[in-house]
């Protein structure tokens, strides 16, 4: 028992108890700041009502030091010693598995299937089959348990009943007959104590070393990776994927223009039907039929200012050219025959001269 525990139990409580009262008092008077001073200026008052005669005594009979009797001391080992005495709960008891557990199963299988077989069937006879076999492979498993818990005690005990061998003390004498003297004994002993403490030194250097090794490795294996590898090197992939996406949001975000257009790829319904009936006839060529214009889109080719000249229109014929030779044939050979240009000057569209005037010849 600590010297100081009659002091714990009789003096130290009452003083703490006065300090808390003269701590109040000066907060019932207004002083919410209890400086240093106002401490010592209370201290004297707390301290003559702490350690007190009566205190003192009281604390040396409750430890049981005043008067010198064992009784206390005595009476709390017992009451320890009667907690590690304590019996444990029959109910406890109950609950626990049966080491005849597998040994009754097995007894109760056998007599059923001798009872009872010629009026089972053969699906309960198979089932009660199957049952035996599962309760002797546990009867089985409990004894490989209970013979490896043995011979794990019985290695226990062994273990802590070797002897600890030691380094002998070798004589420093000239011959082996004389004896080790205490000094010798001490200096043994501290070279072997000095000796460990190297050795342990020692080892965590190398598990130092052995740590910075492998860094240096990983900052080497980092330097060879490409952007790829490295993302999954740093488990960043799913970082750089989000950033990628808003980088590339950004940009359309930057790049929208107010006279921006588009092209409508999709096919009407009209151009199906029509590709549809024509794909049924003799000559789908002929029978292709494009539907009307909705005039959304108009396409000039020419700037409106500027009349064709003659030299630009595809429809002018010399005089050299007769126009008999335009009207042989019969329409469908015409249409066989003649460039596209030609087929579109009868609806009086006239497209530039190509190349244009301003480009550049090819050498």
């Amino acid at each position: 028992m600590a010297s100081s525990s009659p002091l714990d139990v009789g003096v130290f409580q009452p003083l703490k108890v006065a300090q808390q009262k003269a701590i109040r008092e000066a907060l019932l008077d207004g002083q919410l700041r209890f400086s240093r001073a106002d401490f010592l200026a209370s201290f004297q008052r707390t301290f003559d009502e702490g350690f007190t005669s009566h205190n003192i005594m009281s604390g040396f009979e409750k430890t049981g030091i005043f008067p010198p009797i064992s009784e206390p001391a005595v009476r709390r080992l017992l009451i320890e010693q009667g907690k590690l005495k304590k019996a444990i709960n029959p109910a406890y008891e109950s609950l626990l598995p049966k080491e005849s557990r597998f040994l009754n199963a097995s007894d109760t299988l056998r007599e059923v299937q001798d009872k009872y077989r010629d009026i089972l069937s053969s699906p309960t006879r198979a089932g009660l089959r199957t049952a035996s076999r599962v309760v002797t492979e546990a009867s089985v498993m409990e004894l490989n348990i209970k013979l490896f818990l043995a011979d794990r005690d019985k290695r226990i005990e062994k273990l802590n009943n070797r002897r600890k061998r030691g380094k002998a003390v070798k004589p420093s004498g000239q011959f082996f007959t004389s004896s080790v003297s205490l000094d010798q004994i001490r200096e043994q002993s501290k070279a072997t104590t000095k000796a460990e403490a190297k050795k342990q030194i020692r080892a965590q250097l190398r598990m130092s070393q052995r740590w910075l090794k492998q860094e240096m490795e990983s900052l080497r294996q980092q330097k060879t990776l490409n952007f790829k590898q490295w993302l999954d090197h740093t488990r960043k992939h799913e970082q750089f994927i989000n950033l990628e996406n808003n980088n590339k949001e950004y940009k359309r975000l930057l790049n929208e223009r107010e006279d921006c257009f588009f092209f409508d790829t999709q096919k009407s319904a009209a151009i199906d039907e029509a590709i549809r009936n024509a794909s049924q006839a003799y000559r789908p060529i002929l029978a292709m039929e494009w539907p009307a214009s909705d005039a959304s889109v108009e396409i000039t080719t020419q700037r409106l200012d500027q009349q064709p000249s003659d030299r630009d229109s595809f429809i002018s014929t010399s005089e050299d050219e007769p126009d008999e030779e335009i009207q042989l044939g019969t329409p469908l050979d015409t249409a066989m025959t003649a460039p596209a240009w030609a087929l579109l000057s009868s609806d009086g569209i006239t497209l530039p001269s190509s190349p244009p005037r301003s480009a550049t010849p090819c050498p």
